[in-house]
């Protein structure tokens, strides 16, 4: 009688153990395959296959538009300045395919570029587990003057 009870209990223990491992394979399969955007207002996707590019990136202007010496106070009143800073922001600029471009390599993917989003530029890929790289890229316009300086 106490064999037998031995055997259920280690039984037992191991259907547990089973059972543990089970929940733990299942959340985590999906915590790898739910993809949570956040609030993106809205994305356009592209479905190519291998290697694809979505979007253009042209330039954008901050929200002071295009930068001049005028931004940074340049030349400035007193004749030993040698230094000037200024700070530019962004906060008007709504993201879209029209100044985001976005390049994946070969892999079974979507890529998606947010729309319509000033506070978050976002883009990437729709199964990241199955792609390569990506890259993306943002223009912003310095208008020459800082490579003048």
């Amino acid at each position: 009688m106490r064999n037998s009870n031995r055997k259920k209990s280690v039984l037992l223990n191991a259907t547990r153990f089973f059972v543990l491992a089970l929940c733990f394979t299942m959340v985590f399969a999906f915590a790898l395959t739910s993809g949570n955007i956040g609030g993106v207002a809205s994305a356009v996707e592209s479905e190519k296959d291998g290697d694809a590019t979505l979007g253009t990136a042209n330039p954008i202007a901050g929200d002071h538009g295009k930068l001049t010496g005028v931004n940074f106070g340049y030349p400035g009143n007193a004749p030993d300045t040698t230094t000037w800073t200024f700070t530019e922001t962004f906060d008007t600029i709504k993201s879209s395919s029209s100044n985001i471009q976005v390049y994946k390599d070969a892999g079974d993917t979507k890529m998606f570029i947010e729309e319509n989003n000033v506070n978050n530029w976002n883009y990437g890929v729709s199964n990241a587990a199955l792609a390569a790289q990506i890259h993306g890229v943002i223009n912003f316009d310095l208008s020459g003057f800082v490579a003048q300086m």
